[in-house]
């Protein structure tokens, strides 16, 4: 997961250190105990949006699967 956190950091233009924060801050706001965790409770919420047009594993329709 770290070097995860590095690479979103050179893609937004961020620290390290801000990525970290706000993945940790994303998971209390979710009642996430991990960061897996986060990104599965936002998924079910439909909070995830991708950039790849046509893309729709996170639709709706789907979110069953990533449950």
């Amino acid at each position: 997961v770290g070097d995860q956190f590095v690479d979103i950091a050179a893609k937004l233009d961020r620290s390290v250190a801000s990525v970290r924060e706000s993945v940790a801050l994303a998971s209390v706001a979710l009642g996430a105990k991990s960061p897996q965790e986060a990104v599965a409770t936002a998924a079910r919420r439909g909070l995830l949006l991708s950039t790849i047009p046509d893309f729709d594993a996170l639709s709706h329709g789907k979110i069953d699967y990533y449950s």
